[in-house]
This record gives structure tokens, C-alpha cells and sequence, in this order.
């Protein structure tokens, strides 16, 4: 996983708006237990592409991890009114389960 980190990092200094970068980053980060590292990378992510819903679902999720449950539904509810209107089509491979 060493090396998918170092180049989806890499993708994200050369590329800062790449929004994938930072939700796959995001993911391994929560998956491995750093959580800050997590919501910095959703953070990014949103800076990059504020209509990517995805990456407050994600949001989301490292929030309840951290126990900041007010800040998670408030992602959650950013998430839905985003989903709802659905811009990110071309996306679904990217759904989080």
C-alpha cells in the first residue's frame, strides 16, 4: 500500500485539484487509522471540487471515527442535498460502501 500512497501523493502536489487523489487518499488513511490525516485529505478534496459529493460522505465517516457526531451529520446533510442533484454521474466507481 506504500507505494499507491506515494503516487496518489504525488498525483496531489502535481495536481492539487485532482479530487480523486485526495478521496483514495482519504480512504487509505481512515482504513489505516489516521484520521487526521483523513479529514485533511477530504478537506483538500472539497477545495478541489466543492460539488463532489462523495468526499463529505467520506467527511462524514472519519468524523463519527473521531466521535465528532454533530460535524458528521452536518457532512451528511452537505452529502445529501449534493446527492440529490447528482453532478458527480461519472463517478459512481468511486462509491464508498
Amino acid at each position: 500500500m506504500g507505494e499507491a500512497v506515494n503516487l496518489l501523493q504525488e498525483s496531489a502536489r502535481l495536481k492539487p485539484d485532482f479530487v480523486f487523489a485526495h478521496h483514495q487518499l482519504a480512504l487509505i488513511y481512515l482504513k489505516t487509522g489516521s484520521v487526521e490525516k483523513a479529514a485533511d485529505e477530504c478537506r483538500k478534496g472539497m477545495q478541489a471540487d466543492p460539488h463532489f459529493s462523495l468526499i463529505y460522505y467520506l467527511l462524514a465517516k472519519v468524523y463519527s471515527k473521531m466521535g465528532k457526531f454533530p460535524e458528521a451529520q452536518e457532512q451528511l446533510r452537505i452529502y445529501q442535498r449534493l446527492r440529490t442533484n447528482w453532478p458527480d454521474e461519472k463517478y459512481r466507481a468511486f462509491i464508498i460502501p
